[in-house]
């Protein structure tokens, strides 16, 4: 690796880092399901093996322990717990960034698209927000690079299949989203390539077929087999019977070399053209639009896949990524110049048609959204390129090449403004936890162990965790949106929580939840509640028994309802 390569890409993974623990300076904790996973960590800590004995609204989280079992271990070397789950998910999602310049130079030869595509990772508001707080799609994304990385130097090496093995099933158990996108990803490489191959590569089959199947049985038996729950989640997604989705998947990947052996039968040959100047102008310039489309149909209807809105705003606060990102059409037009530029692309097109069918079908597992951190990757790889072949054809001319550097500059500057926007611009979820909330918790802690409490999601997490009491989650949304006790009698009387039916006897509401939102579902805006709904509070059945100023605590005086 050359000097400036080296220098680069260390001050390339210090700005990632600074990015995402950048939360830390403003919040007690960054993440609004950190409660859940301090729960499980803990509990990892305590007992020494993985229980599954849990109460908590992800009822899968137990069955993925990958990320638990890392900051576990690190745990028991008497580190505190809350300080790794907020340090080490920012530090190994920051490692990323390192994967991401190896991926690009091993595939494209360059180190400059290595850096520019590692640079514009480092500060990709997608990937920044979603890795800078614990859960295992943090771990599992890094496991994913890893896991490319690993596959594509396989067919330099193929004693690398004794590293990307164990890498792919520490991916299976921390996350199934990750795996689910990696093993598609490569089972769309090969298909195509065949498909556009007159012949087949018999020897890189020969790694190929045997690895995809390890990785499909691994998954298989993860999801069906260890994790049962995830039957549910499976079928509350596609409303198909897990074991027939199985099957189904089976006969289409029995389907796939009937499909290549037809295709082979045509006499047709795939030319590609090398983008000239213009065209690259052209297809930039295509891409922008869309982009821009896209938002603009997110601002005035709804985030595809859910009822969220986003404030007007976003269309100045997320141009700089949007400008990048659409560099990525420029890319794409060379990739035929690269060995491995058809693994980059189909990696790329598996997640667009993945988060298309998750429109499509309003799917519960692939939320159209998620798919955004994880399509940050191939796009910003494609990015690069683009960029720097941009930049290569400008070069005769100086003044282009200047005015192109200058842009590029102050585009990189405004970048990481949009990686942290305001609640509204974000659907009215609050994904930190300020030091009063905390303060409040931690008084539940010690007066109220064991009690049913209703909450928004975010608190939920944080009462669960850190108090050891039976919240609701999003089952009690009337008693936050209502403007008297009685609308909400009957959903806090009997309250379905992730722990059971319960009769709610506390409520805990914050200065968040007042003004900005109460986080309910992750489907629908967080709706801040409405001055009637704070001031029935003040009444009769609510008797408040706790309040910093930030956050209070009220008992439900079930006696006095019971008697009138």
């Amino acid at each position: 690796m050359k000097r400036w390569v080296f220098f680069a890409l260390l001050a390339v993974f210090l700005l990632g880092l600074t990015m995402r623990i950048l939360p830390l300076t403003s919040y007690a904790v960054w993440g609004s399901d950190t409660g859940e996973y301090y729960y499980l960590t803990k509990a990892l800590v305590e007992n020494n093996y993985i229980s599954f004995d849990y109460s908590g609204w992800g009822f899968g989280y137990p069955y993925f322990p990958g990320m638990f079992t890392l900051t576990g271990s690190a745990g028991l070397l008497g580190f505190n717990l809350l300080e790794l789950l907020l340090i080490l998910t920012p530090i190994v999602s920051s490692l990323s960034t390192i994967l991401i310049f190896f991926i690009t130079k091993n595939v494209f030869k360059d180190d400059r698209i290595g850096i520019i595509s590692a640079l514009l990772f480092a500060v990709a508001a997608p990937h920044v927000f979603t890795t800078s707080h614990p859960m295992p799609g943090s771990l599992g994304d890094f496991l994913l690079l890893l896991c490319v990385f690993l596959f594509l130097k396989m067919y330099d090496n193929k004693n690398f299949i004794l590293l990307l093995a164990p890498s792919a099933i520490a991916l299976i158990v921390t996350h199934h989203l990750s795996s689910y996108f990696l093993f598609i990803s490569i089972l769309l490489f090969i298909f195509i390539r065949e498909l556009l191959q007159k012949s087949s590569d018999k020897k890189k089959l020969k790694m190929e077929i045997p690895l995809l199947g390890f990785f499909f049985a691994v998954m298989m038996v993860q999801w069906l087999w260890i994790a049962k729950p995830f039957e549910n989640i499976l079928y509350d997604a596609f409303k198909i019977k897990p074991l027939i989705l199985v099957l189904m998947s089976c006969l289409a990947f029995s389907a796939l070399p009937v499909i290549v052996f037809l295709r082979r039968k045509i006499s047709w040959e795939y030319k590609p053209k090398a983008p000239a100047w213009k065209g690259m102008v052209v297809k930039y310039c295509l891409a922008l639009t869309a982009a821009f489309s896209l938002l603009g149909v997110a601002v005035l209807a709804n985030v595809p896949g859910t009822a969220i809105t986003v404030d007007v705003s976003s269309m100045v606060i997320f141009a700089p990524t949007i400008i990048f990102f659409s560099f990525c059409a420029v890319g794409t037009g060379f990739l035929e110049k690269y060995r491995h530029g058809g693994f980059i692309f189909c990696w790329l097109i598996a997640i667009a048609f993945s988060m298309l069918v998750g429109i499509i079908t309003e799917n519960t597992v692939l939320i159209p959204y998620r798919h955004l951190q994880y399509i940050t990757a191939p796009l910003l790889m494609f990015a690069g390129l683009g960029i720097v072949k941009f930049y290569d054809a400008c070069e005769k001319n100086k003044l282009k090449n200047i005015f192109f550097a200058f842009s590029f500059a102050i585009l990189l500057l405004l970048a990481p403004f949009s990686c942290y926007p305001s609640t509204n611009v974000l659907g009215g979820f609050e994904e930190g936890t300020d030091c009063k909330d905390m303060e409040a918790v931690f008084w539940v802690k010690e007066n109220l162990p064991g009690a049913a409490i209703a909450s928004d999601h975010r608190m939920s997490s944080m009462l669960f965790g850190f108090a050891d009491t039976f919240p609701t989650w999003e089952y009690a949304p009337t008693v936050f949106h209502s403007s008297s006790f009685n609308e909400s009698k009957d959903e806090l009387l009997n309250c379905r929580t992730p722990s059971g039916e319960k009769r709610i006897d506390y409520v805990f509401i914050d200065k968040t939840m007042k003004e900005k939102g109460v986080a309910l579902t992750q489907y629908e805006n967080a709706e801040p509640m409405s001055t009637q709904s704070i001031e029935k509070f003040n009444h009769a059945p609510f008797v408040k028994i706790y309040d910093n100023g930030y956050a209070q605590v009220y008992r439900i005086n079930w006696y006095q309802v019971d008697s009138s």
